[in-house]
């Protein structure tokens, strides 16, 4: 996929210069739209394509920067869900901008936080673009709105502060009674609200930046499979189940990349080269915009020319976790105590398609510097990515029993005397 860049024309008469935006995609195709608004080039950043400042507002009030980022997250959902067309014309996106453009109201969006949490929604703020993303903002709405109607206490902007803070997270417990990782998830979401109301300049309240705005959450248990485990589930016969089959080797197909669900579901020709017989992905992830490259293995590479360069694609990621654990079932990946906190569940019930992910990481991590995996999985943060390290305290305990044979042969060789010693005492 191409990148969505915002440009200047020349100023007119009136010094202001007219903003356009150009995607390049398939390698060939390029749109160029205009929307009628115009900067003053001393107001422009080159380097970032937007604005210098936030609140800098377009003809219709919103700030000009959050249009700019609602027209790029438009297109770039339009291009993800039209891709896979035989044909797509520059028309068609350009259609798909100008019906954004008529659907927004004359009058500016509400500067309330309902208001800036609708247009993340919407998409028209921020860069989530996954449906995932979508609905965990739907649900914070939803939270919000019953915590509003429950308690009578208005939510808005200049409310929000650690009382409101405590009485919420309250509230979410005892009466929503959502676990403590979906609570922290939720004060999260809400503090991205908050920081971009305060961002847009529609408050100057910024109690919730206080280091006691926070929710604990607790270690979110799972596993992954090993290298063995993983060749075992390639190797064994599935050809009279063509559905199972495709489905098992996408998931190793994704245990030897390291991506998520949209990323690698979402791998197409055109995103693979080769060079003297080395062949690497290049992609962008859809959750996080960071472009990856990833080094294709063995594995991977034997699974690629399996399909023609072209690997299957399930309806929905519901249907690939049920799948895979059909999959896994059926190939007697059945072992218990792979969870401490469930012993009594099998393998197979524990595996999703996020399990791929963590089993790259983890499987690489014993031999690979942890900088070189992140650049590989887009992850940003060490701390992030060590939680995808799902090494048991026995595979550590071993891994370091054998990391260390070496230093201890030399060890017990310098101690030979006093063990023999101990034998004839």
């Amino acid at each position: 996929m191409g990148e969505v860049n915002f440009y200047l024309k020349k100023p007119n008469v009136s010094g202001k210069a007219l903003i356009y935006l150009k995607f390049k995609y398939f390698g060939k195709n390029t749109l160029v739209y205009t929307f009628g608004e115009t900067v003053k080039p001393s107001d422009w950043n080159e380097k970032r394509k937007r604005l210098k400042y936030n609140n800098i507002t377009a003809k219709n009030g919103y700030s000009l920067n959050s249009l700019l980022d609602s027209l790029q997250n438009v297109l770039q959902q339009s291009f993800e869900n039209n891709k896979r067309k035989a044909y797509l014309p520059t028309s068609f996106l350009k259609k798909e901008l100008d019906d954004f453009l008529n659907k927004k109201d004359d009058q500016p969006d509400s500067v309330s936080l309902y208001g800036v949490i609708n247009r993340f929604i919407l998409g028209e703020i921020g860069n989530a673009k996954s449906e995932k993303t979508r609905l965990n903002y739907k649900g914070e709405l939803g939270h919000l709105k019953k915590f509003e109607e429950s308690t009578k206490i208005p939510v808005d902007f200049d409310i929000i502060d650690i009382d409101f803070y405590y009485k919420y997270t309250s509230f979410l417990k005892n009466d929503i009674k959502i676990s403590r990782n979906s609570i922290r998830k939720a004060v999260k979401i809400l503090k991205l609200f908050l920081s971009t109301g305060l961002d847009l300049g529609y408050t100057k309240n910024n109690a919730f930046k206080n280091k006691r705005f926070s929710y604990n959450g607790e270690p979110s248990e799972s596993t992954y499979l090993n290298d063995k485990e993983i060749m075992k589930l390639f190797k064994y016969d599935l050809s009279k189940d063509k559905k199972l089959e495709k489905i098992r080797d996408q998931f190793v197909f994704a245990c030897c990349i390291g991506q998520r669900f949209s990323d690698f579901n979402n791998i197409q020709r055109h995103h693979i080269s080769e060079v003297n017989g080395d062949y690497k992905i290049k992609i962008k992830t859809q959750k996080t915009g960071e472009e990856v490259v990833i080094p294709l293995d063995p594995l991977a590479l034997l699974i690629l020319k399996k399909y023609n360069f072209s690997l299957p694609s399930p309806k929905s990621i519901q249907e690939f976790n049920k799948t895979i654990k059909e999959v896994c079932k059926e190939c007697g990946l059945n072992e218990k105590g792979r969870l401490s906190s469930k012993p009594e569940l099998e393998l197979w019930e524990c595996v999703s398609s996020h399990t791929a992910r963590r089993s790259f990481a983890t499987n690489n991590y014993r031999n690979v510097p942890t900088i070189t995996i992140m650049k590989v999985t887009g992850h940003r943060s060490e701390k992030t990515f060590l939680n995808y390290i799902k090494v048991t305290k026995e595979e550590a305990a071993d891994q370091f029993r054998e990391d260390s044979k070496t230093s201890w042969n030399k060890k017990r060789e310098e101690l030979s005397q006093y063990y023999d010693e101990l034998v004839t005492a």
